[in-house]
């Protein structure tokens, strides 16, 4: 609660802003101005029962009152709101109250990129690149969900850092706002109702000329964005937003290191920004995940130091928490209040749901225990409830129901099975899923994970990192009666979450599968930690940043045993420079089922893009080709340069071009090895 100078000190602010210290939705008290934008102010508020500080933006007047832009408003917001990559700003609540239209976000003490830009001068290239590599990772995750930004820039890029400024965390915000803005299908998008969607400076030609756009018009406006954080001005500058969209359309920029030679720009970032900024947007880089590998190649090709936390969510997370002040800056308030984080929020919101369902419970079970009263008489009632037991709990390492919300998970030790059932459904549309909670300790790198098989129907294992409402993983065998074994799955010290559940997808077929229950069979769940060991395949190895290093003469077995698995390898780091091959060979005693086959993706960099082949059995019946191999198979020799991807191999199941089909491949449990060499 606020004292009475907290209450002096409001309403001196309250004349200059009448919405300075009014409780909006029953639980926001608006405390301070953070800024003002085109789409409304952002205000420093109070979330009044948790005591924490977030930011709350409301939209103007005009943008309030619509109808239309109100619909988008909350469509855009949901799908903002499931965002929880460490470099984007958390939206914890939306709606509307008092006659406002609000958002509630994260508050990020810190300066957007910006004001940093105008207090430091252009920033260094690796400096830059960092920064780029995790604004990437935050895009790719929102690409991912079907989001596109729509009006990046430095002023929507939050700056959070270390007192002595050695690290760094950005935060983007305004995540899908700024379609709110949008024109009726059809419209331009650079002139709806005399308003700019997005900033002409960073704006991507398809989007001026009012065409539909993807995650390739936010390639463009990062490397617009890139451009003047590295030079201090714009690829392209004119007296009038149409000068600039002219010049958008039809000038090529000049390199960065030729426009400003005085900041010694290597010309490989050169070749990075000016890829982004490609007129036609199938010649940029195809998602913020292959930019942020360049950006990569580029920071390791440099030996610059930190490069490997950039990767990491979990540690980014870890890394911002350090920055937050340790209390309110707002002039005058004595009580002291930290920023809110989304486990506090998502926290008290478990706490009302599980109020509101007690209350209602209390109330309907007050209500039965008076009609039993009346209807059997006090002694009989009382009689009654006195031959009532409880029943006894389950034993030890067996699931307790209910359990179907992640508020709700079983409490499991790290590295004890747990025996549970996929019981009745929760609906006709929604099966029963149980959720177990671990603490992984901080002397744990490694677990195994393993999930036995129903006998009616397929079960998927979901992993999530607790705080985050995506999950980690969807491990899911497919196939019926196959178990989930990953002997090796990389992991960082904190809670987890696993939820073992029906696994529903049709997998292509035209009918929908039918929600099943099962309160007869059991499945045992255990994820345990596990000694590190050399020339294993370590999950997740999904992409070049997270594969698995290759040293010289290693050999290594892996499997693709869950659907959609891609598995990655490179070498090792110290073979930069050497010529080399890799030897792929399938199974000989565990041949794979029909109409499976084995894909491998060589990246040869520069030299010719990727080469793809296609493994086939020794005896496999067709005409090997150029692209169609036999087992074993040599690739042709490549050089490593170092880098985060060339020279990788990635491994996933195809449909085999050699049979006829019509379903996806299903994973398998046949192994494949895979050697590295040098060539000859």
């Amino acid at each position: 609660m606020m004292d009475e100078r907290e209450d002096e000190e409001l309403e001196q602010r309250r004349a200059a802003d009448p919405l300075i210290g009014m409780v909006i939705a029953e639980r926001y008290r608006i405390l301070s101005v953070l800024g003002t934008g085109g789409m409304g102010v952002v205000y420093k508020v109070e979330h009044i029962h948790i005591g924490k500080l977030m930011a709350m933006k409301l939209l103007a007047g005009s943008l309030s009152r619509d109808p239309n832009v109100i619909k988008r408003f909350k469509r855009e917001a949901l799908a903002a709101s499931r965002l929880s990559h460490p470099n984007t700003v958390q939206v914890f609540d939306f709606g509307q109250a008092n006659n406002l239209t609000y958002l509630v976000m994260e508050l990020v003490q810190g300066d957007d990129l910006a004001r940093v830009l105008k207090q430091d001068g252009p920033l260094p290239p690796v400096r830059l690149a960092k920064l780029m590599v995790q604004i990437c990772g935050s895009l790719a995750e929102a690409h991912g969900a079907g989001i596109v930004h729509r009006d990046l820039k430095p002023e929507n890029v939050l700056l959070m850092r270390s007192r002595d400024n050695k690290d760094e965390v950005p935060k983007v915000c305004d995540f899908g706002v700024a379609k709110l803005h949008e024109a009726p299908e059809g419209a331009n998008d650079a002139t709806n109702q005399n308003t700019v969607v997005g900033t002409p400076y960073y704006m991507a030609p398809e989007q001026i000329r009012g065409e539909d756009v993807d995650q390739r018009a936010d390639i463009y406006a990062l490397g617009a964005m890139m451009y003047r954080l590295l030079t201090g001005a714009p690829p392209f500058e004119g007296p009038t937003p149409m000068a600039v969209f002219a010049k958008h359309l039809t000038e090529a920029p000049r390199a960065p290191s030729e426009r400003s030679p005085e900041l010694n720009i290597p010309r490989s970032l050169d070749a990075i920004l000016l890829r982004s900024l490609a007129k036609r947007a199938e010649e940029r880089f195809p998602s913020a995940t292959a930019l942020q590998q360049e950006l990569l190649d580029f920071l390791r090709a440099g030996e610059a130091s930190s490069v490997d936390i950039l990767l990491d969510p979990g540690q980014i997370q870890a890394l911002a928490a350090q920055f937050h002040p340790p209390s309110d800056s707002t002039p005058g308030l004595t009580v002291p209040r930290k920023a809110a984080t989304r486990d506090e929020v998502a926290a008290y919101e478990r706490k009302l749901a599980f109020q509101r369902r007690f209350g209602q419970l209390s109330l309907g079970a007050g209500a039965l225990v008076l009609a039993g009263l009346l209807w059997f008489g006090y002694g009989h009632a009382r009689a009654y409830l006195n031959s009532l037991t409880m029943p006894p709990p389950p034993p030890e390492g067996t699931e307790r129901e209910p359990n179907d919300e992640a508020a709700r998970a079983n409490e499991v030790p790290f590295g004890k099975p747990i025996r549970g059932q996929i019981g009745k459904r929760m609906s006709p549309e929604q099966g029963d899923r149980d959720f177990f909670a671990y603490e992984v300790p901080s002397s744990a790198a490694l677990a195994s994970i393993q999930l036995t098989a129903l006998p009616s129907f397929p079960t998927c294992l979901w992993l999530y990192r607790s705080g985050f409402r995506e999950p980690l993983a969807r491990l899911c065998p497919a196939n019926l009666r196959q178990e989930l074994r990953l002997p090796f799955y990389r992991v960082e010290p904190g809670r987890y979450l696993l939820a073992v559940l029906q696994d529903t997808d049709p997998r292509g077929a035209d009918v929908p599968t039918p929600v099943h229950e099962n309160i007869s069979d059991h499945y045992t769940l255990t994820f345990a930690p596990t000694p590190p060991q050399d020339n294993v395949e370590v999950e997740p190895n999904d992409s070049p940043p997270t594969a698995v290093r290759v040293d010289l003469g290693a050999e290594i077995k892996g499997t693709l045993n869950f659907a959609n698995d891609t598995d990655v390898y490179c070498p090792a780091t110290a073979l930069a420079g050497s010529a080399l091959r890799w030897v792929l060979r399938e199974s000989a005693g565990l041949p794979r089922p029909p109409g499976v086959a084995l894909e491998a993706t060589l990246d040869r960099g520069n030299v010719g893009g990727n080469a793809r082949y296609v493994l086939h059995p020794p005896k496999a019946p067709g005409k090997p080709d150029a692209t169609n191999v036999l087992s074993p198979f040599s690739t042709p020799p490549f050089k490593n340069n170092g880098g985060v991807s060339t020279g990788c191999v990635s491994l996933r199941l195809i449909r085999d071009p050699w049979v006829s089909v019509s379903k996806d491949p299903l994973p398998s449990e046949e192994p494949y090895s895979l050697r590295l060499e040098s060539a000859p």
